[in-house]
């Protein structure tokens, strides 16, 4: 079991033991996964969850998507 330092919902710290530290924090037991990113809210870890980033798009995706890039491009190749 570990201790988060915890300053109403936001985990400053996360460690194996308690250290001296303003009144104003408050030292919880937490899981040994806990980290830092995570928050503190009602007496519970809520886990923070990286959110999914859509795919990049490809170049030719990139290129196909505006038509005036696709013509400067024909032009720049000498396809037109």
């Amino acid at each position: 079991m570990k201790k988060a330092l915890t300053n109403k919902t936001q985990i400053l710290e996360v460690c194996d033991a308690e250290f001296p530290a303003h009144p104003d924090l408050i030292w919880v037991d937490v899981a040994d996964d806990t980290t830092a990113s995570n928050t503190y809210v009602d007496g519970a870890v809520v886990k923070f969850i990286y959110p999914e980033l859509p795919p990049a798009p490809t170049l030719v995706e990139q290129i196909l998507a505006s038509p005036a890039d696709l013509a400067s491009l024909k032009k720049a190749l000498g396809l037109t």
